[in-house]
C-alpha cells in the first residue's frame, strides 16, 4: 500500500503478487485484483477480480440477484449478442450503476445488441432511461414484474473480463447521461438570470454511509477554504440527507439547497444541469457530473482511493474526461490539506473563464 500511495506502481503490484502468491485466499485475490484495475490493467483486473468473486453468492453481490434455473442458464458466455436482448444487472451501488452504463454504446453500436435492459437501484433507473443506447431501465427490485423474455443477462464488473482490447479504444460516447425537460424546468428559478456569476455544486460524503466512511468529508468547516476560494460564485449544495450542523454551515456561507425537492438522481440530474462546474468526494455526484459532461474536480483521500480514478497522482481518469483528480498530497494528508489544493485550483480556473 505504502508503495502504491508513493507511486511506485511496479513494486507495488510486484509485492502484492508475492504475498498473494503465499496465501491464496479470495480476499487477498480480490485485492489484487482491484490494485491491477488502478494501474489501469482491465482486460488482467476485471478476469482476476471475476476469478476472485467466483464462488461469492450472488446475493453479495446484488440487492436482487438473478434466480432461478431458466435465468441463470442465461448467463453470458461470451455469446455473439448480435440481434439479441441483453440485460445488465444491477450489482453493488449508484455510481457503479452510473460508470458502467458507459458501456451501453458498446453493446448497442458495436457489438449490435438488438434490445438493452439495465436493472438498477430505484434511484438511478429513471436517470438510465435517458441514456441513448439504453431502450429500458427498471429498478431492480421489481424484476420478476418487468424482465420476461430475453437472452442474456450479466453483472458490470464481468462485462469487461469478455474483452481483450484496452479499455481506451472501446468506442464511448460523451456525455451519456441526460436530464429530462421536466427536471430542468424546476431548478430554472434558483438561478438569477445575469450569468455573470460561476454556478458551482458542491458535495462532500456519501449520503447513506455511517461516518465511518473514509471517502467522506464530515467536518464541513474543512470545506471554507473551498467556497473562500470562488466568493462571487453561485454555490449549490448537492447533497442530501443533510444534518442540522450541515444545514447551519450551507446558511451561514448562503449556499442554497434542495435536499426536500430531490426524490432520485433524474431530478439531482435536473438541478446539475444548470451548472458550470461541480466539486465532490467520490460520490454518485461526481459519477453524475461526470456521465453529464459537466466540468468538476474529484477530491480523494489518501486511504480511500478507488481503482476507477487510476493511478494514483494521475489529474485524469478513463471514464471521464471533463473530471479532474485531486488526490491526497500525502499519505497522511488531512482534509483540509486536499480542499486546500482543490480550493486554489477553482480560484485560478474561474480567474481565467468568462460567465
Amino acid at each position: 500500500m505504502l508503495y502504491q500511495r508513493l507511486g511506485w506502481h511496479a513494486p507495488a503490484e510486484k509485492a502484492a503478487q508475492q504475498f498473494y502468491l503465499c496465501r491464496q485466499t479470495p480476499a487477498l485475490k480480490f485485492q489484487q485484483a482491484q490494485l491491477v484495475l488502478q494501474m489501469q490493467d482491465y482486460p488482467r483486473g476485471f478476469r482476476q477480480r471475476e476469478k476472485a468473486v467466483a464462488n461469492v453468492a450472488l446475493y453479495h453481490r446484488s440487492p436482487f440477484p438473478p434466480e432461478g434455473d431458466d435465468i441463470l442458464a442465461k448467463r453470458w458466455q461470451r455469446q455473439s449478442p448480435k440481434g439479441k436482448t441483453f440485460v445488465i444487472w444491477s450489482e453493488l451501488g449508484l455510481s457503479d450503476e452510473i460508470m458502467f452504463a458507459q458501456l451501453a454504446h458498446l453493446f448497442k453500436r458495436q457489438l449490435g445488441v438488438a434490445k438493452l435492459i439495465v436493472l438498477a437501484h430505484a434511484d438511478a433507473a429513471a436517470l438510465l432511461q435517458t441514456h441513448p443506447d439504453i431502450d429500458e431501465a427498471f429498478d431492480v427490485a421489481t424484476w420478476h414484474e418487468h424482465l420476461t423474455e430475453f437472452d442474456f443477462w450479466e453483472f458490470p464488473y464481468a462485462l469487461l473480463t469478455r474483452f481483450d482490447r484496452p479499455f481506451e479504444t472501446l468506442p464511448k460516447r460523451h456525455p451519456y447521461l441526460f436530464a429530462e425537460k421536466a427536471q430542468k424546468r424546476r431548478f430554472i428559478g434558483v438561478f438569477p438570470l445575469n450569468r455573470s456569476r460561476a454556478r458551482i455544486g458542491l458535495a462532500w460524503r456519501n449520503a447513506d454511509i455511517p461516518e465511518d466512511d473514509i471517502r467522506s468529508v464530515y467536518d464541513v468547516q474543512d470545506l471554507d477554504a473551498l467556497v473562500a476560494a470562488a466568493p462571487d460564485a453561485h454555490w449549490v449544495c448537492l447533497q442530501q440527507n443533510l444534518t442540522a450542523a450541515e444545514k447551519q454551515w450551507l446558511e451561514k456561507h448562503r449556499i442554497a439547497q434542495f435536499s426536500d425537492d430531490i426524490g432520485g438522481l433524474a431530478d439531482l440530474a435536473g438541478l446539475m444541469a444548470h451548472l458550470d462546474f461541480v466539486v465532490s468526494t467520490d460520490t454518485p455526484v461526481i459519477h453524475l457530473a461526470g456521465a453529464m459532461g459537466i466540468e468538476d474536480a474529484v477530491m480523494l483521500s489518501a486511504p480511500a482511493y478507488a481503482w476507477n480514478w487510476g493511478i494514483a497522482g494521475s489529474k485524469r481518469n478513463m471514464w471521464y474526461p471533463t473530471v479532474e483528480n485531486w488526490h491526497a498530497p500525502h499519505p497522511l494528508a488531512s482534509w483540509r490539506e486536499i480542499i486546500s489544493e482543490v480550493a486554489q485550483h477553482l480560484h485560478a480556473h474561474l480567474h481565467n473563464r468568462t460567465f
